[in-house]
């Protein structure tokens, strides 16, 4: 078939051209593609096809014109791309414009199609759609336009992923704004008054499979002199309140927090939520004579449990070591009594 001239393929119902279809036929003069179910193309198909002068789509699916197409068009004398699904955007405007294209080169000025969509521009000839186009830069005003819209949509994205992350994190969020108003405050007030204004001498965090030691450690401190007042919550939070907001709330009225570090506290999601709060506290807080966080220890934490804020705190800050030894908890009671006394008052 290489010196095939004329080819109808009208009426086939084709949805594609194979691109190894047309390159053989080299010396085609006229090729009928009419009453097909074509769409547009975004790489070559006539490139070799020199001696193309007619080119039928009459009757398609064709809903733009690429850069390809404009190139496959190049050397044509009749172009009939009516009664297709054109959409009269500035997607073909800017094709031309881009690359410089004359619009009497691509055979559009000869052929009678006309606009699909969008609806402002129904039945109007496409080849006077561009050249007003082109003519008036009205697609510079679309391009700003979609700038613009991108823009919002950019903006509106950032808003969305900023709210969810502000809700996962609102807890977090109200205490640091908590922390920030009250180390302002501490700032204005004399250390008398920062002494006095807490309700509980210590917060105390803990795993519940550390509970027994815990309530000895509760009995030790509350029952004999001097006598410290301690926020659990088991006995201190309020019945049907939200864990979350009564840990918050708990943290900002006690003086002092009590980490009591096992193993179980390193499995705890909670306790390490806790362990950061408090560390964020510290943080705010910290001074010579007042030091937040008083960390205890309860025999060894195995290393896949170690998160690094808490390889952290045990790395950098002197902990009380917990001994079974009758003997030793004499001292690790009194170490701890001085630890939650409260900053000497200077008059």
């Amino acid at each position: 078939m290489i010196n095939l001239k004329y080819l109808t393929l009208r009426g086939n119902l084709l949805s594609e051209l194979n691109p190894y279809w047309l390159p053989p036929l080299v010396n085609l003069v006229e090729l009928d593609l009419a009453y097909n179910d074509l769409n547009e193309w975004n790489s070559r198909l006539l490139s070799n096809n020199t001696k193309l002068r007619v080119l039928s789509l009459f009757s398609n699916r064709i809903k733009y014109i690429s850069v390809s197409m404009l190139e496959d068009f190049s050397a044509l004398d009749y172009l009939d791309i009516s009664e297709n699904h054109l959409y009269c955007t500035c997607n073909t405007v800017n094709y031309i414009s881009n690359y410089n294209l004359s619009l009497d080169n691509y055979s559009l000025n000869k052929t009678n199609a006309k606009c699909y969509r969008p609806k402002t521009m129904v039945r109007r000839k496409v080849a006077l759609f561009i050249k007003e186009q082109i003519e008036g830069d009205k697609c510079i005003v679309t391009d700003m336009t979609s700038l613009v819209v991108f823009c919002i949509l950019m903006a509106v994205c950032i808003l969305c992923i900023g709210a969810v992350g502000a809700y996962y994190l609102r807890y977090h969020i109200r205490y640091w704004i908590f922390l920030f108003r009250q180390a302002i405050r501490f700032k204005s007030f004399n250390r008398k008054t920062a002494v006095n204004k807490y309700k509980y001498d210590a917060f105390v965090s803990y795993s519940h499979e550390d509970r027994s030691f815990v309530i000895r450690l509760v009995t030790m401190l509350e029952t004999q002199p001097p006598y410290y007042k301690l926020c659990v919550f088991e006995r201190d939070f309020s019945v049907g309140d939200i864990i979350t907001e009564s840990v918050l709330d708990c943290l900002s009225v006690s003086r002092r927090t009590i980490l009591v570090i096992s193993d179980s506290f390193a499995r705890s999601t909670w306790c390490l939520w806790e362990m950061q709060l408090a560390q964020h506290k510290r943080l705010f807080f910290k001074d010579e004579n007042n030091e937040p966080l008083i960390i205890v220890k309860l025999g060894d934490i195995m290393d896949k449990h170690m998160t690094p804020t808490l390889r952290y705190l045990i790395k950098t800050r002197i902990y009380l070591q917990w001994n079974p030894e009758n003997k030793k908890q004499k001292i690790f009671w009194q170490k701890l009594r001085e630890s939650l006394a409260p900053p000497k008052v200077q008059i």
